[in-house]
């Protein structure tokens, strides 16, 4: 009996077996669990009740539950797939949602950059304005096409400049500046990152 017991059930699962003597007879009443299986379906799961007299479940006994335990672990092994398949969804969609994120940081850190570039070719800082492009080209969301465009005009400014002997405006410690906007989108996304996580937490709260 005890070896077909084994073979019904996987590494680490169990089977729970009740027995009630009841006038003549014996009632029992099993229910197999699925380790690791953290579904609360499994708590409706009603358990199987085989009855008769000690001589029949002595001849019958394990021929009568073999195939309902099973069938019983089988179902649970679906909920166990189903769990980790749900878990594995979850994380994925947490890492897109992460890189996307992150996408969007850079994005909004890199039309920064570019402004202050704006800003510096206004105030004729072509020098300032000619390393902070480079330094926006060299993000992983930049368009070369527009940076190599914008680099050469600005190259040409900055060259024109220098010929006719024209003085160049108070430098600027562009990488100084690059760190402070490139940190004020981290900033920004780390806060966004906070609040989602202080809202799941709360919501794994109350549906305990």
């Amino acid at each position: 009996m005890f070896s077909r017991f084994y073979s019904m059930l996987g590494d680490g699962d169990s089977l729970s077996i009740n027995i009630m003597r009841k006038g003549d007879q014996l009632v029992t009443s099993l229910i197999p669990k699925k380790a690791d299986l953290k579904d609360t379906a499994k708590d409706l799961m009603k358990p199987l009740v085989i009855s008769g007299t000690p001589e029949e479940l002595e001849a019958g006994f394990i021929d009568a539950v073999a195939q309902p335990i099973a069938k019983a672990t089988g179902i649970l092994t679906n909920l166990q797939e189903f769990e980790a398949s749900a878990d594995k969804a979850a994380a994925d969609s947490k890492a897109a949602k992460a890189g996307e994120e992150k996408k969007k940081k850079e994005l909004d850190a890199y039309t920064k950059l570019l402004k202050q570039v704006d800003d510096f070719e206004k105030a004729k800082k072509y020098k300032a304005a000619v390393d902070l492009i480079k330094k926006a080209g060299a993000m992983s969301v930049a368009n070369a096409s527009v940076i190599k465009k914008r680099t050469d005009a600005l190259m040409e400014k900055l060259n024109t400049g220098s010929l006719f002997g024209a003085d160049e405006p108070e430098e600027e410690n562009t990488e100084e500046i690059y760190n402070t906007i490139v940190g004020e989108s981290d900033s920004s996304s780390s806060t966004d990152d906070e609040e989602e996580e202080n809202e799941d937490d709360t919501n794994e709260e109350e549906e305990e």
